[in-house]
């Protein structure tokens, strides 16, 4: 009977060993699903994170070209229609101007093109847009010799 006995003590402690055994495994699974818990939230909290570093660098980069904007703007607000004596409209510099005088169909373009004189200065020429502006009143007839004279040479 002791024997017995000794048997079914030996089979309980055992079974308390394996049950011991099995809480341990028990709470390292749980252990591990929450600490897999805490990398998905980690993972996600990065995502977010990675998602939001994304639309900053994009605000920053429409921010940057919204001032390039007002900047170029704000330079155009410094220039002005003008009449010549002629009637033709160009564009020059309001204060502290550099005395040229700028295309004003490239200018309603946001362009700022030079006019280059031509035809015994009778004329202003655009060579981007092709636009012609007269100047001054002078003949036409002169200009035309002007302009044949120029060919012979």
């Amino acid at each position: 009977m002791i024997a017995e006995i000794t048997t079914a003590l030996s089979g309980v402690n055992t079974a308390i060993q394996i049950a011991k055994v099995a809480i341990g495994v028990q709470q390292d699974v749980a252990i591990k699903l929450e600490i897999n818990k805490m990398l998905d939230a980690v993972l996600e909290a990065k995502t977010g994170l990675l998602a939001a570093s994304e639309r900053i660098a994009a605000l920053q980069e429409e921010l940057r070209q919204a001032n390039a904007k007002l900047a170029a703007e704000a330079e155009l607000s410094s220039y002005a229609y003008v009449q010549l004596e002629t009637g033709a409209q160009v564009v020059t510099r309001h204060a502290g101007g550099n005395g040229l005088q700028y295309c004003p169909t490239c200018f309603g373009s946001k362009q700022l093109r030079v006019l280059q004189t031509e035809h015994d200065d009778s004329y202003l020429r655009c060579y981007i847009c092709n636009g012609v502006f007269k100047r001054d009143f002078r003949d036409d007839q002169a200009i035309e010799r002007s302009l044949n004279s120029r060919e012979r040479y």
